[in-house]
Order: structure tokens, then C-alpha cells, then sequence
């Protein structure tokens, strides 16, 4: 398999200059972002993973997200999922605007932490414009 057909078929690459050139965060760039910062990237929806909450039996979910640079998991708790849900689709391209949480996850004693990141808005790239 030939990984450069692969590369110049993204999705994303149709984006690269608004990525590049209009102050977007990548996700190889978020552990930049400091704690509790709002940031926002174009993504591309890979993998979505619905929960119900225990308590309050709500939906929320688990959205792996990724760009040209990385991948990352989008938290998005019940209120703001239930708003969006119907924007995030599998395969779909996106503005995702986010919050680094306060709170980091620990793997293991010899990696540092895993990044948690909270979605808090989701726009199509066409709304943009």
C-alpha cells in the first residue's frame, strides 16, 4: 500500500492553508495549549463511542478526532453532546472549538500525563465562510 496516495487524498489537505493561516490549533500543538485554555482545530471525525451517564442516564460520548498532525479524544459531556450530536458524524470534516481540562489523566508512573480535552462546540468548515 502506497502511504503517499494515501497522504495527498486526505480530507483535511483541502484545508491546509485555512489550518496553516487562520490561527487553528493541530493537534500535535495542544500540549501547548495551557489547562484550562480554550482552542479550536479542523478536524476529522474517526471514531465516535456513546455512553450513558450512571446517574443522570444522559448520552454523552467519546469522539477520537484527528488532523494531518496527530489524533486526540474529544470529551463531550451531556449537555453539550446533546446540542451536537447530530453534527458529529463519522468521517465528517470540522471546526472543533475545545477546552484542555484542568485535569490531567496519569497512564503510568514513567509517561507524563494524557492530554484531556472537553468539546465545546462543534461548526461544519461551510459556516465558516
Amino acid at each position: 500500500m502506497n502511504t503517499c496516495n494515501l497522504q495527498e487524498s486526505h480530507p483535511l489537505l483541502t484545508y491546509d492553508d485555512i489550518i496553516k493561516h487562520s490561527g487553528y490549533t493541530t493537534l500535535d500543538k495542544i500540549h501547548h495549549v495551557k489547562p484550562g485554555e480554550i482552542f479550536s482545530s479542523i478536524v476529522l471525525v474517526d471514531t465516535i463511542k456513546e455512553v450513558v451517564t450512571v446517574k443522570q442516564h444522559a448520552q454523552m460520548a467519546f469522539i477520537e478526532v484527528g488532523d494531518l498532525t496527530g489524533k486526540q479524544e474529544v470529551i463531550f459531556f451531556p449537555p453539550t453532546y446533546k446540542v451536537y450530536k447530530h453534527m458529529l458524524k463519522e468521517g465528517e470534516v470540522i471546526c472543533l472549538t475545545c477546552q484542555r481540562d484542568t485535569a490531567e489523566i496519569e497512564i503510568n508512573a514513567k509517561e507524563c500525563q494524557k492530554i484531556k480535552v472537553i468539546g465545546l462546540s462543534v461548526e461544519h468548515l461551510d459556516e465558516k465562510q
